[in-house]
């Protein structure tokens, strides 16, 4: 049964953790990803339909900030610190920057899905009142991401 007219929750940050683990935002039970980035298009355990939501940008745009605030200031203290040949400097903060990123970069694409499926931000019915500015906005919005990231944005601040 899909969660735009059923019983499973849409509260954001339960579904953002289930969807980190790799799990269906909506049941916590089926697979979100069919491969390292690719999004099935409904979850095998509860039918909830992924197929329209596109997260875009984000992930890539989360990862790099959040890289790029663990890895910089990491290598100028190592580097103000240690006192390192070049050659270390040179092998490991690109491995690392590296190895970070390809393990945020999935967790960041299930936050993005997971936070557009909880807010119905995109493809999915809205059905609620509160979802009219979205839908009004949309019809406006060159682009879908700056649809999502208002609509998560006005979701945040209506919680606050």
């Amino acid at each position: 049964m899909s969660a735009s007219g059923s019983h499973l929750p849409t509260r954001i940050w339960p579904a953002i953790a289930r969807a980190m683990t790799g799990k269906c935002p909506a049941c916590g039970r089926g697979k979100l990803f069919r491969g390292y980035l690719h999004q099935v298009e409904n979850c095998t355990s509860c039918g909830e339909h992924y197929g329209k939501t596109h997260a875009d940008d984000g992930p890539a745009w989360l990862t790099i900030l959040v890289v790029g605030h663990l890895v910089v200031p990491s290598a100028l203290y190592a580097e103000t610190t240690f006192r390192w040949p070049l050659w270390v400097s040179i092998t490991v903060w690109p491995l690392a920057a590296a190895a970070l990123t390809l393990t945020i970069l999935p967790r960041a694409k299930a936050v993005f899905i997971a936070a557009i499926w909880a807010m119905k931000a995109l493809g999915f019915p809205m059905n609620r009142p509160e979802d009219r500015i979205c839908r009004v906005f949309v019809r406006g919005a060159r682009y879908r991401e700056a649809y999502s990231l208002f609509c998560i944005a006005r979701h945040i601040a209506l919680k606050s």
